[in-house]
């Protein structure tokens, strides 16, 4: 948001240690009063502008048909390293993403990912290179990695 943080808030949740990278993060989609004069809200897409790796904590996805856990693939990543602040950007519509589908890391399938009352974040990590993520009050639900990532005064980027 092109504006000073009004508040701090402190979230009950820690980062989860490790990740399963399971495949390219196409878009994030969510809704935000930017650019609104008025405060309302309008929905946003953000297409990736480069290479992005979608990060989910083990057993966060699962299938809708059968309300079970769904079988991803993808190695998993150990990240202790996540910042003591990150900024709320805005509510959270989902992500777009094509998941892995074997264990050779082959892309396959596009999935859209809806997570319910969730948040879109971003921080820095200490060499500088940004992230976004989705969070709710329960905890942290993905992580997008990308080497162009950036979060501007007028969104994200790259």
């Amino acid at each position: 948001m092109d504006r000073p943080h009004r508040k701090k808030e402190k979230v009950s949740w820690s980062w989860p240690k490790q990740f399963q990278a399971v495949g390219s993060c196409e878009a994030v989609m969510y809704s935000s009063d930017k650019w609104q004069k008025d405060g309302s809200k309008r929905d946003y897409k953000h297409i990736k502008e480069g290479p992005q790796d979608l990060l989910i904590p083990r057993n966060v996805l699962r299938d809708g048909h059968k309300d079970s856990p769904l079988k991803t693939y993808g190695p998993t990543l150990r990240i202790v390293d996540f910042p003591d602040t990150f900024a709320f950007l805005a509510d959270c519509i989902g992500v777009q993403a094509c998941l892995y589908c074997d264990e050779e890391e082959t892309l396959g399938d596009y999935y859209q990912i809806d997570f319910p009352r969730s948040k879109v974040g971003a921080g820095e990590f200490a060499d500088g290179s940004t992230f976004i993520f989705v969070y709710s009050k329960s905890g942290v639900h993905a992580v997008v990695l990308g080497s162009k990532l950036r979060v501007l005064k007028d969104g994200i980027v790259g």
